[in-house]
C-alpha cells in the first residue's frame, strides 16, 4: 500500500482517538464511494506484521537459550513467548473489561439499595 494515505491516529489528540474523529476523512470517503485499498491508511508501524514478528522472535528465540540453560524443564514455552510478546495490551485489555464488568454489577445493586431506603419510612 505504497500510496495509501498516512493515518492520522498517530497525531489524534485522546478525545479525537476516543470518538474517532480521526477516521472522518476516510468515513466520508465511505459514504461516497466504495473503499479501494489505496484509499485505506496505511498501518502503524507497531502494527505491521515485521514489527510483530519481530517481537514474538526475539522472545522465541529467549525461551529457546532458556531451554538450553535449564536442562530439567520440558522445552521451549510458545505461551510464554506469546505472553512476552504480547502480553501487555491483553493485560491492560482484561483490566478494563474487569473494570466493565465490576460498573455493571454495582449499577444494580446501588438502585436497589435505594429503593430499599427509599422505601423504608423508618429511615430520615
Amino acid at each position: 500500500c505504497s500510496g495509501s494515505p498516512n493515518s492520522s491516529y498517530s497525531l489524534a489528540s485522546l478525545p479525537s482517538t476516543l470518538m474517532f474523529t480521526w477516521m472522518k476523512p476516510l468515513l466520508e470517503l465511505g459514504k461516497t464511494k466504495p473503499l479501494d485499498v489505496e484509499d485505506l491508511y496505511e498501518l502503524l508501524p507497531q502494527d505491521t506484521a515485521e514489527h510483530v514478528e519481530q517481537a514474538f522472535s526475539q522472545h522465541w528465540s529467549q525461551q529457546l537459550q532458556g531451554t538450553a540453560r535449564l536442562r530439567h524443564r520440558q522445552g521451549p514455552s510458545l505461551t510464554f513467548a506469546f505472553a512476552g510478546a504480547f502480553g501487555g495490551p491483553f493485560l491492560a485489555s482484561g483490566g478494563l473489561k474487569l473494570v466493565h464488568d465490576l460498573c455493571i454489577f454495582v449499577g444494580p445493586f446501588l438502585l436497589k439499595r435505594i429503593i430499599l431506603f427509599l422505601d423504608d419510612p423508618s429511615l430520615p
